[in-house]
């Protein structure tokens, strides 16, 4: 019993040692939004993190159209038209906040329930689109990728829109992230996994772990080493659970880590 106890307690240090604490992250990459900056690197909307993300950068205007289009699960796409459409430049080295907003608003089809008003801007803050963003909205300021960070993570938490007929949206009950990325939060404690459970209902499959009641594929995540702990987490659903995104419960600072890797 003792060798097993020391053994156990050897392999949790080793565990440990492979978590990050979010506020290193923060202090040698400048990251304000670590937890929204994260989740669209483990979505593929925003790559970057954590290596060679630069949250003060300008977002150049056809890297944002490019990244924005992935918030709905498109990618590769030729962007030319589009491109044209708002007359930019597919070299210009920044978008502004203000074009932003109204690119956003087409991509998820939102200019379509706007009615007559002109306005993006009060449209945009009524519908939670600009909260936290940080940026005059209504000028041509270049956009950071901070900033554009803040703006896609407002947009997956609308509520997406679906057509009922010609030139007919109502809203629908999931939000842009769930209706389009097929992408859910949870909560829960990870009661087991392929070697392991506390919660008297037996082990996983290989590459499998049980939250609470629920079973999920491991992903690229490293959440079969969190047996006990209590975690938020994010997990693409079609047809099989599997998760992106997982940290630890954050009741005490120095026990948040974002484990995706």
């Amino acid at each position: 019993m003792k060798k097993r106890i020391i053994s156990l307690l050897i392999a949790l240090s080793t565990v440990i040692t492979l978590f990050v604490p979010s506020a290193v992250v923060h202090a040698e990459l400048g990251i304000k939004n670590e937890l929204q900056v994260s989740l669209m690197a483990a979505l593929n909307i925003v790559p970057g993190y954590p290596s060679s993300y630069d949250a003060e950068a300008k977002v150049s205007a056809k890297d944002f159209v490019s990244f924005a289009y992935r918030l709905i699960g498109i990618d590769n796409m030729n962007i030319s038209s589009f491109m044209k459409k708002y007359d930019l430049d597919e070299e210009s080295d920044t978008i502004g906040a203000s074009t932003a907003i109204k690119i956003i608003l087409d991509i998820i089809n939102y200019d379509e329930i706007m009615g007559n008003t002109d306005n993006y801007f009060n449209f945009a803050s009524q519908m939670g689109l600009t909260k936290n963003v940080g940026v005059s909205l209504n000028s041509s300021e270049p956009l950071t990728y901070d900033q554009m960070v803040m703006l896609f993570w407002n947009t997956l938490d609308m509520k997406a829109l679906k057509l009922d007929g010609i030139n007919s949206y109502s809203y629908t009950d999931e939000t842009v992230m769930e209706h389009y990325l097929k992408i859910y939060e949870g909560k829960g404690v990870v009661n087991a996994n392929e070697t392991a459970a506390i919660d008297g209902r037996g082990t996983t499959g290989i590459g499998v772990v049980r939250i609470d009641s629920e079973e999920y594929f491991v992903g690229n995540t490293i959440t079969e080493h969190l047996i006990g702990s209590n975690v938020k987490f994010y997990y693409h659903d079609d047809n099989e659970k599997t998760l992106r995104w997982i940290e630890t419960n954050k009741s005490k600072k120095s026990d948040r880590f974002c484990l995706w890797q």
